[in-house]
């Protein structure tokens, strides 16, 4: 199998591609490239009346990007995944056949294919569960140069920052409880009762899909409409349901990282994660632009017969105003 320098062009290309237009998180979250840590985060801010000047020959201009006062900070991170070469090569025949490919598409669609799924769920795992402190995980990739945005709601409440009342409490956080009479439901609609003015406007509610689904067996059981299929197909696996009036967006991924967590970990058996905003609200940022893809590569190593592949990024997550958020578990 002949790997040109050309495939890790490609895949940082495919990779990058993958984190600006179909990344799941663009649909929570607004993207911003060519940032580094230290830079301001600034928010687009949303029209208001009190920002409209009275004075016809002299108005007042409200500032539509507006500082946050906070700063970016990022961290580099790393995937790197490896084949052993007669078991991919067996797999690439088969897509060959199977998509009537040449074999340098089929190794290219397999690959790049396979390092998105594994970066869409390393970019979730940043920029919801992460830590500044080893002590929260023993778990790989839960500790960063920053924390998540759980975490970063936290310290916010702990702070003063923002109210208590935006972390709602689940009495039981496990499926038994929540597929108890209306207990699913009404969680939600704890969450929804702490909602500030632009989130009863232009919020979201994200969930993991096994909150979803208890969600749903506690519609169905108490009799409410509730049509599972009926919902909007997002990027990245992602999906939305219509809640009363929110959009409810189903995360695909917060299962697979809740799954790989061991005892002593922070949100290890949890059975939901519960968590809204706007999308104006929270940023996630990279250095990376169009010109400075994110590091990525692939070769053959003749000492194992592996094909391996790495793809090195750098991302940071921030809430940007603290009274634009909810989160239950």
């Amino acid at each position: 199998m002949e790997i040109t320098k050309e495939y890790a062009v490609e895949l940082a290309r495919y990779i990058f591609d993958a984190f600006i237009k179909e990344n799941g998180l663009n649909e929570i979250a607004t993207l911003y490239t060519g940032v580094v840590t230290g830079d301001d985060v600034n928010v687009f801010a949303k029209g208001s009346f009190t920002e409209v000047g009275s004075a016809e020959c002299n108005p007042t201009f409200g500032d539509a990007n507006v500082s946050s006062g906070k700063k970016w900070t990022l961290g580099s991170y790393g995937i790197y995944k490896k084949w052993c070469e007669e078991q991919l090569e067996k797999e690439l025949l088969r897509n060959q056949k199977l998509f009537d490919l040449t074999e340098n598409e089929a190794f290219m669609q397999y690959v790049s294919e396979y390092l998105e799924q594994a970066f869409n769920e390393a970019l979730v795992a940043r920029t919801l569960f992460q830590s500044t402190d080893s002590s929260d995980y023993t778990t790989n990739g839960l500790v960063g140069a920053s924390n998540g945005l759980l975490l970063q709601g936290e310290a916010l409440i702990a702070d003063g920052d923002a109210k208590a009342s935006q972390l709602v409490g689940i009495t039981t956080n496990t499926k038994a409880w929540l597929r108890t009479g209306t207990n699913a439901i009404d969680t939600l609609y704890n969450v929804i009762d702490e909602f500030s003015a632009d989130l009863q406007e232009d919020g979201y509610i994200m969930v993991n899909q096994k909150f979803y689904s208890d969600l749903a067996y506690a519609m169905r059981m108490n009799g409410n409409k509730w049509n599972e299929t009926q919902y909007e197909e997002l990027k990245g696996g992602y999906k939305a349901y219509n809640f009363d009036g929110y959009k409810l967006i189903v995360n695909p991924y917060i299962d697979k990282i809740l799954e790989q967590m061991v005892s002593g970990d922070k949100f290890y058996g949890k059975r939901a994660i519960i968590f809204a905003s706007t999308k104006l609200s929270i940023g996630i940022g990279t250095r990376e632009n169009e010109d400075t893809s994110f590091k990525a590569d692939v070769w053959f190593s003749k000492d194992d017969n592996d094909v391996k592949a790495k793809v090195e990024f750098n991302s940071g997550a921030i809430i940007a105003v603290n009274d634009n958020f909810v989160m239950a578990y």
